[in-house]
């Protein structure tokens, strides 16, 4: 069993964006629930000035289309870290995010430590999707290894990383590097 929780920036600045992260969102939901994962568990969180969730822990089979994508506010990524963390093994983490952090009370150090501690402690694959270079260096600070950045094509680098996740999911959860051959930290 491997569950994916997915962390989708819905602040005021994603507005140019819109229609390609909630069709790229879907069709990537669509993509996992076609891979032969039983019993996996789908979380969806959006982070704008508050923190919405939207599924959790929902058998992923039956995840539905994300229609109600609403932007506004400011971003808090850091407080959407620290809130969907758990004591589960096996998650892929998917970060979506146009910008750096804005408006949280957890700290760029709380947020790393507790994404560093999923990694090592309950083997959590961390992928940081960055929309622009000041998302791209989110992700360093946050020393996520798997990082992304798009200039232009969400909707392709979803794709793409689509398939090594979905291989990730069926087979062993011990060797993530090998079934991931997107490079890692490219941009697209």
């Amino acid at each position: 069993m491997c569950d994916i929780i997915v962390l989708l920036d819905a602040s005021g600045s994603m507005y140019s964006m819109k229609e390609e992260a909630i069709t790229s969102l879907n069709e990537f939901i669509r993509q996992q629930q076609k891979a032969d994962v039983p019993n996996s568990l789908f979380s969806l969180y959006t982070f704008s000035s508050e923190i919405t969730t939207i599924y959790k822990e929902v058998p992923l089979e039956s995840v539905p289309e994300y229609t109600e994508y609403k932007l506004e506010g400011l971003t808090k990524l850091f407080d959407c870290s620290k809130y969907c963390v758990s004591d589960k093994k096996n998650v892929v983490l998917l970060i979506i995010t146009d910008g750096d952090d804005t408006d949280s009370e957890t700290t760029r150090t709380e947020a790393k430590k507790i994404l560093k501690e999923q990694e090592v402690n309950h083997n959590w694959q961390i992928l940081f999707i960055g929309a622009n270079l000041e998302s791209t260096r989110a992700g360093e600070q946050l020393e996520v290894r798997n990082r992304f950045s798009v200039t232009d094509g969400l909707s392709s680098l979803i794709r793409q990383l689509s398939e090594p996740i979905s291989l990730y999911r069926t087979k062993s959860v011990e060797n993530f590097g090998a079934t991931f051959n997107i490079a890692r930290n490219s941009t697209v």
